[in-house]
């Protein structure tokens, strides 16, 4: 936690949180620090203790006289090098609220090899002395120990329902890649076998075929079971958001890129027609962009006014904040044009 006078990166990450929400400053918090990661630019830019990085006045080149907030920085940097974090990875320890234990999983996982000088040092001074802002990941976490509105998939049957998110769940890893923070979980109930390679392939490697073993489809695989899969973030997770992520997949294995991110589900999602998945419309109507409406029946006033969408997307449609309205209006798509 954090004493005294609030820092200005803290308070500037509050009012992020604020404005946007915790999802999308999540998102900004990890590409900051990851970023600082990959220039080795000490002390990282803002919200540090958010990492663990303890700021302070003095350094050392001396390992064992290295601050804890520098010695934490090194070994973040090294589990970046070592490509044993990614941005999906950690944004979704923040959406969780676990970013202490997935920063001790990362490292006991390295622990098991040749450990680094570094984490050597972090292992022999304990991890109860990092000065992590567990407020702030408090924010940060979305809708911890709640239902969520996800779906329960038996082969190619999907069906909505109401889904508790926890420890068991697992990331989808095509998902996570393009900032998608969804998450399956095998159940005990035997599904029909009408897709035995549907989740072996949402489960593969997003550039490749291969899945863990224990999401090979076939026998007693997880084809043969039904799958709950629910997002993270508290936002419903649809039919139509999972019909456009299978396709992202299929794409991404035409393509073939080194590494799947964000910026190429961004570029397949802007090219859909008339998208009415909620991933899609959060690529395509982003909070904040500017819009304007046309051919609308039931609000004709609002008929070429301009507004701005509000990040809320339901059933297909993206809210909208018209200037001089008290409450935003729910449109399609098909009735909006972006503007610059």
């Amino acid at each position: 936690m954090v004493d005294g006078a609030e820092s200005a990166g803290r308070a500037k990450l509050r009012a992020k949180i604020a404005k946007d929400g915790p999802s999308e400053a999540a998102i900004a918090v990890a590409r900051v620090f990851l970023e600082s990661l990959r220039r080795d630019s000490f002390p990282p830019h803002g919200y540090d203790r958010v990492f663990g990085v303890e700021l302070m006045e003095h350094a050392s080149t001396r390992l064992v006289m290295l601050p804890m907030g520098h010695l934490v920085f090194q070994v973040w940097r090294g589990l970046s090098q070592a490509n044993a974090i990614s941005e999906a990875a950690v944004v979704s320890a923040l959406w969780q609220g676990r970013l202490p234990n997935f920063f001790r999983e990362c490292v006991m996982a390295q622990a098991d090899g040749a450990a680094s000088p570094c984490i050597a040092e972090l292992l022999h001074r304990g991890f109860s002395d990092i000065a992590w802002d567990l407020a702030l990941h408090q924010l940060l976490a979305k809708l911890a120990g709640k239902e969520i509105a996800g779906l329960r998939v038996s082969g190619t049957t999907v069906t909505p329902e109401d889904i508790h998110l926890d420890d068991s769940f697992q990331p989808v890893p095509i998902a996570h890649a393009a900032a998608i923070p969804l998450y399956v979980k095998k159940t005990s109930t035997r599904a029909r076998q009408s897709d035995a390679q549907l989740f072996s392939r949402l489960m593969a490697d997003p550039c490749s075929t291969e899945a863990p073993t224990e999401w090979v489809g076939g026998g007693s695989g997880p084809a043969a079971f039904e799958v709950l899969v629910v997002r993270s973030d508290g936002i419903p997770f649809t039919e139509a958001d999972w019909a456009v992520l299978d396709s992202f997949k299929d794409a991404m294995l035409q393509q073939r890129p080194r590494v799947v991110m964000r910026s190429h589900f961004t570029t397949f999602a802007k090219a859909l027609s008339a998208p009415v998945a909620t991933i899609a419309l959060e690529v395509v109507f982003p909070r904040g962009q500017a819009v304007r409406a046309y051919g609308l029946e039931k609000h004709p006033e609002l008929n070429g006014a301009k507004g701005k969408t509000n990040g809320k997307y339901s059933k297909g449609r993206v809210g909208v904040k018209f200037e001089g309205r008290a409450t935003a209006v729910a449109l399609l798509p098909t009735h909006l044009t972006l503007l610059k």
